[in-house]
């Protein structure tokens, strides 16, 4: 039997005596680095000040380095998935090869071989049934790398394409008019398939921020690009960040924050949230938990959850076994189950799969 034990995240350890390597982790110095995606929590420690030793990455991953750090352009070197890369390090022979882990734009898993065994690192994934297509060349192995996010949780989780069609089906219910603004509060890398739907959908561009625009357009090859526009007034659909981790902390701002909201709202504007980690923070203050981890509001074959909040009146809510409804005033916030990250039964899945000696 395999236990799953701890969380992958960002390793630093030994290969042999004279190799270290790091994955997601450049606070240290090591002779081997790999980045496996770029968001900030993989990176942190990584500056255009960085001279400790070459980087291995995606092509795509590559390309948002630079845009960031345009001085590592000597350091940071792509390789294509599911080619067998070897390199010399202290005089040792590792090989590696990526695949992909279905996570964000350039994320990937890494297979690592060589004196000490055979190691796979996950990184941040989210397993699918088309993957097995390649992990049956991912066997023998000593030592697992596994995100372990969702450990915890039994939740089952929709496949991306059934929360992406919940999105379209809550904006054809709740936005029919051609007039109403809709805000997509999901501006991570990994949200992407969610705007190119819409894009198709409903014909239509997706207003984004100049700094998602300029990110976009950093990487070669991407055949959506064209949905994306800068100008607010030429699509009524908006890629946001979560208007709880906006800037502005002091009580002032706070307050014109909420007054601006509320303006908004009377305007009739649509807000929906796609995301995991908000149910997982939420899921922490119910009272009847076991109703609702199980199926985190599953109701009409949708795993959403509606909110109505207000900034003058306290919440209460109300827990059933499938729904739970949080009731304030004003805002109508959708929140829907979009995860790019793997469930606990998706892990289980993977681990049988691919039947390691050792999880780390």
């Amino acid at each position: 039997e395999i236990r799953l034990a701890s969380c992958a995240g960002c390793h630093r350890m030994a290969l042999t005596r004279f190799v270290q390597f790091a994955v997601d982790n450049f606070k240290k110095t090591t002779n081997l680095y790999f980045l496996t995606h770029f968001h900030a929590d993989h990176f942190e420690g990584l500056s255009n000040d960085f001279n400790d030793g070459p980087i291995y990455c995606s092509p795509i991953t590559r390309a948002l380095v630079l845009h960031r750090f345009p001085k590592l352009s000597g350091f940071v070197h792509s390789t294509e998935e599911k080619v067998e890369q070897t390199i010399n390090v202290a005089g040792e022979i590792i090989s590696f090869t990526f695949y992909p882990a279905n996570h964000c734009l350039g994320s990937v898993m890494i297979l690592l071989e060589g004196s000490f065994g055979r190691y796979f690192h996950t990184g941040d994934f989210r397993y699918s049934p088309w993957m097995n297509e390649f992990l049956h060349n991912v066997d023998k192995i000593d030592n697992l790398f596994l995100d372990t996010t969702f450990l915890e949780s039994t939740w089952v989780f929709p496949t991306r394409e059934e929360a992406i069609a919940q999105i379209i089906d809550l904006i054809q219910t709740y936005a029919p008019s051609p007039s109403t603004q809709v805000y997509i509060e999901a501006d991570m890398l990994g949200t992407e398939p969610i705007f190119i739907e819409i894009a198709s959908r409903f014909n239509t561009l997706i207003h984004v921020k100049a700094k998602k625009y300029s990110e976009f357009h950093s990487i070669k090859g991407l055949k959506w690009l064209d949905i994306l526009t800068l100008n607010p007034n030429m699509s009524r659909f908006h890629m946001c960040r979560d208007h709880n981790k906006q800037k502005g902390r002091r009580k002032n701002d706070e307050q014109k924050k909420e007054a601006k909201l509320k303006k908004r709202i009377e305007q009739g504007e649509l807000w929906i949230r796609p995301s995991s980690q908000w149910f997982g923070k939420k899921a922490s203050g119910v009272k009847l938990p076991q109703n609702f981890v199980s199926k985190p509001c599953f109701h009409q074959h949708i795993w959403v959850r509606i909110i109505l909040q207000s900034y003058t009146f306290p919440c209460f809510s109300i827990y059933s076994a499938f729904l739970m409804w949080e009731f304030t005033l004003c805002l109508l916030i959708k929140h829907v189950l979009f995860s790019i990250h793997s469930s606990f039964c998706e892990l289980e899945e993977f681990v049988k799969l691919i039947q390691p000696k050792e999880i780390t």
